[in-house]
């Protein structure tokens, strides 16, 4: 029996990109932000007639990536890889390449499963900015 691998692609804060990998990779990308990231999910299983318990793993992209989608998507994932003992495969991807091109310079067979939860690769540092507001959310005054 053929393996199924669900690919998981959560590096941009307005795309989620999943997909089955096989000889021929199915890959969609759903135009949404982190909040509908599961909703695309369970509707990308239900289209398929998949389940978390039909699956024997999933390539997660771990970044690098916006700091919110990849939390997002990260979160998901671990939920799901605790929840149903699905073997996680986590891998960083370069943003300007594409899905199908990472895709096929893979070799699935060659990739452990990871221990533990996967960590997420952010792009840059955070930045952190000082509020200009006071407790009460009334602008300071300029000093």
């Amino acid at each position: 029996m053929r393996q199924q691998f669900l690919y998981v692609n959560g590096q941009d804060i307005g795309a989620l990109t999943l997909g089955l990998l096989s000889e021929a990779p199915l890959l969609e990308t759903f135009t949404v932000g982190p909040e509908k990231f599961l909703e695309s999910l369970d509707g990308f299983l239900t289209k398929h007639d998949l389940s978390v318990d039909t699956l024997d793993g999933a390539l997660v992209i771990t970044g690098p990536g916006s700091a919110t989608a990849l939390r997002g998507s990260l979160a998901i994932m671990n939920t799901l890889a605790f929840t149903s003992g699905l073997a996680l495969f986590g891998h960083e991807k370069p943003k300007e390449q594409s899905d199908l091109v990472f895709i096929q310079s893979l070799d699935l067979s060659k990739l452990p499963a990871e221990q533990g939860e996967l960590e997420p690769v952010y792009a840059h540092e955070p930045r952190i900015t000082r509020t200009n507001r006071d407790a009460l959310r009334r602008l300071k005054p300029n000093p």
